[in-house]
C-alpha cells in the first residue's frame, strides 16, 4: 500500500455515498474540525428516503444514485458504517461511474495519533482520540470510531468497522468486512477472518475464523454469520 497523511484538500468537492443519520453527523463533525466549509453532496443509498436529521452546519445538496454525475474535483468518501454495504456502494459506484479507490480521500481526525510509518489506503475515516501505532497497515474503507487503538504492525482489511473504545494489541491481523463492537480488546498476535462480527465488550485472546460471529470475556464463536 501507498504511505498516505490525511488527504483531504480544502478546494475539494467532497461526496459523501450512502446515508445513515447519526454516521453522517460524526462525518460532518470532523470535516468541520478539519476547516472543510464548502457545500456537500450527499448520494442516497436505496434505503433511505428522509433528509438530513439535524443541523449539520454545511450546505449540501442530495441525490439518488442514478441522479449524481462526477465532477471534474470530486473526491469520495463512505458515510455509512456497515461493512458489506460500504462495499456494495463502492462497487455500484466504480461500475456506474468508474470511481475507483484513489479517488476516495482519508478524513482522520486532528485529534487523532497516526505514526509516520503507518501504511494508509483510502477512504479511511478515523474520528476523534484514535491513536494508530508504527508499521501498522490499514485497508481501503476502513472506519475507526472515537477513541480506537490500533497495534504496531496489526493489518487490517478493506471496509471493516472498529466501534468506540475498542483496543488492537500488535501484531494482529484482521479480515475485510469484519465488524468489532464496542470496547472489545483483541490481544497480541491474534487472526480475525473476514465477515466476522465481534460482539461488544469481547475480550479476543485466540484466533477468530472468518464467516462468524463471536462474542464474550474470553471471546467465543456463537454461531455462523
Amino acid at each position: 500500500m501507498e504511505d498516505r497523511e490525511n488527504d483531504l484538500l480544502l478546494d475539494d468537492d467532497i461526496c459523501l455515498f450512502g446515508f445513515s443519520g447519526s454516521y453522517l453527523s460524526l462525518v460532518f463533525n470532523s470535516l468541520r474540525d478539519c476547516g472543510y466549509k464548502k457545500s456537500i453532496k450527499i448520494i442516497k443509498n436505496i434505503e433511505v428516503t428522509d433528509n438530513v436529521p439535524f443541523n449539520c452546519g454545511f450546505d449540501y445538496e442530495i441525490y439518488k444514485s442514478g441522479e449524481y454525475k462526477k465532477g471534474s474535483k470530486d473526491t469520495c468518501l463512505f458515510s455509512v458504517s456497515t461493512p458489506w454495504i460500504k462495499e456494495k456502494i463502492f462497487s455500484h459506484f466504480l461500475e456506474s461511474h468508474d470511481i475507483s479507490k484513489d479517488q476516495y480521500f482519508n478524513l482522520i481526525h486532528p485529534s487523532s495519533n497516526v505514526a509516520s510509518t503507518v501504511s494508509l489506503s483510502t477512504g479511511i475515516y478515523v474520528e476523534p482520540g484514535c491513536v494508530i501505532s508504527p508499521y501498522a497497515d490499514l485497508g481501503f474503507g476502513l472506519s475507526m470510531n472515537r477513541s480506537v487503538s490500533i497495534g504496531h504492525h496489526t493489518q487490517i482489511g478493506d471496509f471493516t468497522t472498529l466501534y468506540p473504545g475498542t483496543h488492537i494489541a500488535g501484531h494482529c491481523t484482521i479480515g475485510s468486512k469484519t465488524k468489532i463492537g464496542m470496547g472489545s480488546v483483541v490481544f497480541d498476535r491474534v487472526e480475525i477472518g473476514s465477515n466476522t462480527i465481534i460482539g461488544g465488550g469481547s475480550v479476543v485472546t485466540k484466533d477468530v475464523p472468518s464467516g462468524v460471529v463471536a462474542y464474550g470475556n474470553p471471546c467465543k464463536i456463537i454461531r455462523d454469520h
